[in-house]
């Protein structure tokens, strides 16, 4: 199985025609599946993105969610705003809170919504205040 891994790709952060040549070249390296590792967008856009993304690329796209695609909005509203678009797009596939899937035989995946968590997941001793604590 030939898996092309996308991360960080804020896709908001780019023209019309820069998102266009982007998954042209993915979908031209011939991938079987897309793996997706988060920061596609933010939150007022995620979802239209990952339909974009499957609209272009047609073949299963395994994601999971990373800060900036939580950025303007809630965890809870853009989680279910994607899990409701999954119901709808077979091919989008939230990896967060489901079952692990088996790619190959002797292979699987899971994932969950990530991102940097200041110091080594101890918040209440971080001296480090990310716009995440401001904009989610």
């Amino acid at each position: 199985m030939l898996l092309a891994w996308l991360t960080d790709i804020h896709l908001n952060f780019l023209e019309a025609e820069e998102v266009r040549q982007f998954l042209g070249q993915v979908r031209s390296a011939g991938p079987d599946a897309v793996l997706l590792t988060g920061d596609i967008s933010d939150a007022a856009d995620v979802v239209p993105r990952l339909a974009r993304l499957d609209d272009a690329i047609g073949r299963p796209i395994f994601f999971v969610l990373g800060n900036h695609d939580f950025y303007g909005g809630s965890i809870h509203g853009v989680r279910d705003a994607v899990r409701q678009l999954c119901r709808e797009r077979p091919n989008l596939r939230y990896l967060t809170g489901g079952e692990p899937i088996e790619l190959i035989p002797g292979t699987g995946l899971i994932g969950n919504d990530g991102w940097a968590d200041a110091r080594f997941g101890d918040y209440e001793h971080s001296f480090v205040m990310m716009n995440d604590y401001k904009l989610i």
